[in-house]
């Protein structure tokens, strides 16, 4: 069996006017999105068996509202594991509470990486959706901080 390696990397970086706007857009939809399907899950009371089973009935309805398959997914797999820890913990699915909290992922393995791109200059390409379902692409600059 192989080990899944996901990474994580966060840096700071500084955006104004229409890319903060994108990726303020992407990040809102994808909450939206993983609100969404929890709550579709609360009401259809199925338990949840497989991440497999959870994209085959669920990935139109978080992609209706992503527009990107792959953002579709990871909002996605980020309710399976959060029910998933739920369920190890004994906790009923009803009282996950997701607070505030502004995020986007994509959980494919794929490479390269689509819709974040770490670039050998040290920028970072990004998928964006803006609300109206318009797609397009972002580069950050990010600062990296001595020692990292």
């Amino acid at each position: 069996m192989t080990e899944d390696l996901y990474i994580t990397v966060k840096l700071p970086f500084n955006v104004a006017n229409e890319p903060a706007k994108l990726l303020l857009s992407t990040a809102l939809l994808f909450r939206y999105a993983v609100l969404k399907l929890h709550n579709a899950l609360l009401n259809s009371g199925e338990r949840i068996f497989s991440l497999y089973t959870l994209k085959r009935k669920y990935r139109s309805l978080t992609q209706r509202i992503l527009y990107n398959r792959r953002y579709a997914d990871g909002a996605i797999n980020l309710v399976y594991v959060t029910w998933s820890s739920a369920s190890v913990l004994g906790i009923n699915p009803a009282d996950i509470e997701w607070n505030w909290w502004l995020l986007f992922q994509q959980t494919e393995k794929e490479f390269p990486c689509t819709n974040i791109t770490l670039k050998a200059d040290f920028t970072v390409d990004v998928t964006v959706v803006h609300f109206t379902g318009r797609t397009g692409r972002v580069k950050l600059k990010p600062t990296i901080p001595k020692g990292y």
